[in-house]
């Protein structure tokens, strides 16, 4: 007797037939544990890899501009830096942190030293008001609008007619 392998809602292939219904979902059940768990573990520790994270990043183009919203809790505005050359805006984040705690008598029994980083840039299509680019931060928000230079006024008039010489 030959069976096929099938493929259900799970990453497991079924050999069972309906007689062991209860058996393949409970393997199913047990799968997808299996896959939460180590999801949950490999989330954990992302925190080891944090120089290569990017905060989260929306951008907005408006009539008037482009709005860059990044998340950044916890980020203070002094360890923030922006930049704004040759048509490429850079977002730039560095904070360093010793943390050292000692007992009584002065033995050091914990020193920890936390580094966190992040450098985001984009090329600006158009051409913008680099005089005009502004930032502001609220609740882990850093908020970046950068407004376009206004399009030059195209007047309305009538059409010219050319006339055509020949030449004699």
């Amino acid at each position: 007797m030959t069976r096929s392998l099938t493929r259900r809602n799970s990453a497991l292939p079924s050999l069972f037939n309906s007689s062991f219904k209860g058996l393949d979902s409970m393997l199913v059940d047990v799968d997808e544990m299996f896959r939460s768990i180590f999801n949950e573990r490999s989330r954990a520790f992302d925190v080891f890899q944090n120089t290569s994270r990017y905060p989260k990043t929306d951008i907005k183009e408006t009539d008037t501009g482009l709005v860059f919203s990044l998340a950044v809790p916890g980020c203070d505005e002094k360890n923030v830096e922006i930049l704004f050359d040759k048509g490429n805006l850079t977002i730039k984040y560095d904070k360093t942190e010793n943390k050292e705690e000692k007992d009584s008598e002065g033995t050091v029994l914990l020193n920890e030293l936390r580094h966190s980083s992040f450098e985001r840039g984009w090329q600006i299509p158009k051409k913008v008001k680099e005089e005009e680019i502004s930032a502001s931060m609220k609740n882990g928000i850093l908020e970046v609008s950068v407004p376009y230079v206004d399009p030059p006024k195209i007047e309305t008039k009538e059409a010219k007619k050319i006339e055509i010489k020949t030449a004699d």
